[in-house]
């Protein structure tokens, strides 16, 4: 019998259930990784003298080790010990007895193999290979799913190019004392090495994030088991380190290095590091690019460029991207290119994880109040659906702006509405983040020539993706007043949102009148916010409904007393509401006055119960006419008093 012959009919023999458990693997389409665990299996295999033809791969961790041939020799175990049996021998055994004690071998084949080694005629061995063509597709499909884990040299070529191109911007940092200034800085809280951190540990900390990031999105299909934990280990040490790891290490060493258990020990190891402390509202950045952008470095770019080819490497690592990966790499572009910054009068405001446009509309509608405005946000999602799937059908949709003016008092809810404007973007695919950026005059003028126009762009890039809310926006422009910058930064907002127009929404917000001559006051705004969304002050039964809620988030209730004569107050406040009544806001201060003076009543009581701490009295309640004149105390009287909406 010929080895090709012998080569067929092991593959004629072998059933579906022994194929889709083990691997059958042709010589000259063994990966290299499987070098390392045959030649432990089969220790007498010489690969400098003999040729592998064919690997039967059993299950990892079974007494069977599978079977290997060679051009001279059949190599199998028996009891965990390695038999090899001369090739030319082979046709000598044809009892079924003598192979009945290969008890090591698949149980399938153990009856078949006298057949295979006895007598068979080319005329019976063409009638029986049926099956051949079909074992031969399988086989290439397996080969197809372990190149898809095997570092090749390419593959190493790729890391080694970016480890170098770490390490020259690392020395680029290294050498500049401000950075290390503002390194020691962030890590002062981070233990006694803080003093001894340079730029690889920041940029360590940052793969290893974008590392976990990756693996939260990864699905068993698109798995690459070796190369991507790879690439961690081979950042980790080069950054670490100093050194490259495929100097020391040949690819035989390698692809047998990261099927040891012990190596994804290691890895996950690393994963769970953290260099770093970083605080709650940065928790979801990037450091090194946040810190880079705070000093204005010239090399920020080049870090977020590094940051984010190192993703694409581990999302593309088998060849392969999900959705799902597509959408964290974007994320991370977003992150790396254009971090979160600590904005002198700048509020940022997250999306809340795992959220969904379910969840938005739960707390939109629960929501005290502002009944109009939540109409009119669900006849925006229509309108936006509508249009989304109009462009789906290849028709025309109508030109939108989503620039929105906010008109009304304070404390009716226009941060809230704006915020959740963001996120319903988000979920409609209108924006990618969906994230909230507030702020006011404060936030983008300055008080020297040229600084405005920077103070605009710093804000404008941190809201990238998401919206803008700028509060009182009428005062960014103080009209003749030529030593104000306040129209310099009216004119740079209006630059920015034609630069980033399908990624930036702008919400101006403050009082109707000054909002309205405001917006006529530049072509510019007039054009871009056609969308007004107008909010009216709170009835006294809305006001009392916030009350009540501020109490039983701090676990209070009123008695009966108290919330008649609470009713009193906000019966005064609507019924003729100035301009500049606070509404919520109100109710907040109100509510943190009351729990004072009831700390004060019962405070002395001997016999304290749980009741009593959580019930607010009628005592606890401040007279109604002194209450209202105090909050109204510094209301501008002169000016017009709004009727109730």
């Amino acid at each position: 019998m010929t080895v090709l012959q012998f080569e067929k009919l092991i593959k004629q023999y072998l059933t579906e259930e022994d194929f889709g458990e083990k691997k059958l693997l042709k010589g000259d389409a063994l990966p290299l990784l499987l070098i390392p665990r045959l030649s432990a299996d089969f220790p007498s295999l010489q690969l400098s003298a003999e040729t592998i033809i064919l690997a039967y791969i059993a299950i990892e961790g079974t007494q069977n080790k599978g079977f290997l041939l060679t051009d001279k020799y059949f190599y199998y175990q028996e009891n965990g010990k390695e038999i090899r049996l001369y090739l030319e021998k082979l046709g000598e055994i044809t009892d079924e007895k003598t192979f009945a004690s290969f008890t090591t071998l698949p149980a399938v084949t153990q009856t078949h193999l006298a057949q295979l080694f006895g007598a068979v005629s080319e005329q019976k061995f063409m009638e029986e290979n049926t099956r051949l063509n079909d074992f031969i597709q399988k086989a290439e499909t397996l080969q197809k799913q372990a190149d898809a884990t095997l570092i090749d040299e390419a593959y190493l070529q790729l890391l080694r190019t970016e480890g170098e191109m770490a390490a020259a911007l690392c020395a680029e940092l290294d050498a500049d004392k401000d950075f290390l200034a503002a390194l020691q800085s962030v890590s002062a809280g981070s233990g006694e090495l803080a003093e001894q951190y340079r730029s690889r540990h920041v940029l360590l900390h940052d793969s290893i994030k974008i590392y976990k990031n990756l693996a939260a999105v990864r699905t068993e299909k698109n798995v690459a088991a070796y190369k991507e934990p790879f690439a961690l280990a081979y950042w980790f040490e080069w950054l670490n380190e100093g050194s490259d790891m495929a100097e020391k290490l040949s690819l035989q060493r390698i692809n047998a290095m990261v099927q040891n258990p012990k190596f994804q020990q290691n890895i996950e190891v690393v994963q769970k590091s953290e260099i770093f402390k970083v605080s709650k509202d940065y928790e979801k950045e990037y450091l090194l690019p946040v810190l880079l952008n705070r000093l204005q470095h010239p090399a920020a770019e080049k870090a977020a460029d590094c940051l984010y080819r190192f993703a694409q490497l581990l999302a593309k690592a088998d060849g392969t991207l999900t959705a799902e990966e597509e959408k964290t790499l974007a994320e991370i572009w977003q992150r790396t290119h254009y971090p979160k910054q600590k904005i002198e009068g700048v509020r940022q405001n997250e999306v809340p994880d795992n959220d969904s446009m379910d969840a938005v509309m739960k707390e939109l509608n629960e929501l005290i109040g502002l009944q109009h405005i939540k109409e009119d946000i669900k006849s925006l999602i229509n309108y936006l659906k509508v249009q989304k799937i109009r462009s789906e059908q290849g028709l025309s949709t109508a030109a939108r702006s989503l620039h929105t003016v906010f008109v009304g008092p304070p404390g009716t809810g226009k941060t809230t509405i704006a915020r959740l404007l963001g996120r319903i973007y988000k979920q409609l695919g209108v924006l990618q983040k969906g994230h909230l950026v507030e702020t006011d005059r404060a936030g983008m003028v300055a008080g020297y020539v040229g600084q405005t126009a920077l103070k605009v762009d710093t804000v404008v890039k941190a809201a990238i993706d998401g919206v803008l809310f700028i509060d009182e926006a009428y005062a960014l422009d103080r009209g003749d007043d030529e030593r104000d910058f306040g129209s310099e930064a009216v004119e740079a907002l209006l630059k920015r949102m034609e630069d980033y127009r399908d990624r930036l929404i702008v919400i101006v917000a403050g009082y109707p009148d000054e909002m309205q001559i405001f917006i006529n006051s530049n072509p510019g705004l007039k054009s871009r916010f056609n969308r007004f969304f107008s909010f009216n002050h709170y009835t006294a039964q809305e006001l009392m409904d916030i009350f009540k809620l501020f109490a039983g988030k701090s676990d209070y209730h009123l008695s009966a007393d108290a919330e008649e004569k609470l009713s009193f107050i906000f019966d005064e406040l609507a019924r003729t509401p100035h301009k500049t009544f606070g509404n919520a806001r109100e109710a907040r201060n109100l509510f943190e006055e009351c729990v004072q003076r009831q700390a004060d009543r019962v405070v002395n009581i001997a016999d304290m119960t749980k009741e009593i701490l959580m019930t607010l009295e009628e005592p606890d309640i401040p007279e109604p006419k002194a209450a209202v004149a105090k909050i109204r105390m510094f209301e501008q009287q002169e000016q017009k008093t709004l009727p109730q909406g």
